[in-house]
């Protein structure tokens, strides 16, 4: 018997995906190479530093780092000082990371900094410290030195060998202040209130000096001076590993908006979030 249903055609899920927002999402799977795209067009490519070896692609989708000289970097890019710029109009930046932990010694270790190519002058971003704690870093321009937020009631030590989808929501709260939400696997975790990003005597929020020249963005390291990284991640014998990277950023603030987007990263691994759609 002939089948006379009508036959439809189904496009991809990522065809009927759109995003006005400023956003960017590296899957971080190419397995080979040394450049990372992102899969919204909109930020440049990523360059993985030493990626002469086969140790980053060792494990892919996964990048993992060897703790010495394995690091994923971009210079000056317009489009992504649109979605991390601290001293422009923002109600919500998001940036969040699958992070492999093997449950091992860390650091501090850098998952994500966002600052200039020097460090001198500022810059902000999340790394794991020593008691397994996710902790938001910032420094102002011209402070002496970082500060580092810990998310106290978290904390990744009774984990080890898995997966763990982190995402950190920055709020604004003033001008020289910011509230911070961590999600880990789709779920609210802590919390962070108030945070200074003018500390140690620094004289503006990160941001008013950005120029073409002098950004930096990195994974897996954080910089301490031209051409050189700390805070390596691997560098305390551990075994971490990096894939997938969101960020975007909103002018109006949406509290449901973080447990949405953190729930979508860690059910759907790859994909683009589902609730995004539309914003």
């Amino acid at each position: 018997m002939r089948n006379n249903l009508v036959r439809r055609t189904f496009a991809p899920r990522a065809d009927n995906w759109s995003c006005s927002v400023p956003s960017c999402f590296y899957r971080l799977h190419e397995g080979t190479g040394s450049a990372c795209a992102d899969a919204l067009g909109n930020g440049g490519d990523l360059t993985l530093a030493a990626s002469g070896t086969a140790t980053p692609w060792a494990n892919r989708p996964w990048i993992t780092f060897d703790g010495t000289n394995h690091y994923v970097q971009k210079g000056s890019d317009s489009y992504l000082r649109t979605i991390f710029r601290l001293d422009q109009a923002y109600q919500q930046i998001f940036q969040g990371i699958d992070f492999y932990w093997d449950g091992g010694a860390t650091g501090p270790e850098a998952l994500i900094f966002i600052g200039t190519s020097d460090n001198l002058v500022g810059g902000w971003g999340v790394t794991i410290n020593s008691s397994s704690q996710v902790v938001l870093t910032t420094r102002g321009v011209g402070a002496s030195n970082h500060t580092d937020s810990p998310f106290t009631g978290y904390s990744m030590a009774a984990s080890s060998n898995v997966r763990i989808s982190l995402l950190v929501e920055l709020r604004y709260a003033s001008a020289t202040t910011a509230d911070a939400v961590l999600y880990a696997n789709g779920a609210s975790v802590s919390s962070l209130t108030g945070v200074n990003l003018v500390a140690n005597s620094a004289t503006a929020v990160f941001g008013s000096v950005e120029t073409s020249g002098s950004q930096a963005y990195t994974l897996g390291a954080q910089p301490s001076g031209t051409s050189s990284r700390a805070r390596l991640l691997n560098s305390a014998a551990s075994n971490g590993r990096l894939s997938r990277w969101w960020a975007s950023r909103h002018t109006t603030l949406d509290t449901a908006l973080g447990l949405a987007l953190a729930k979508d990263l860690y059910r759907y691994p790859g994909e683009l979030p589902r609730c995004m759609n539309g914003l």
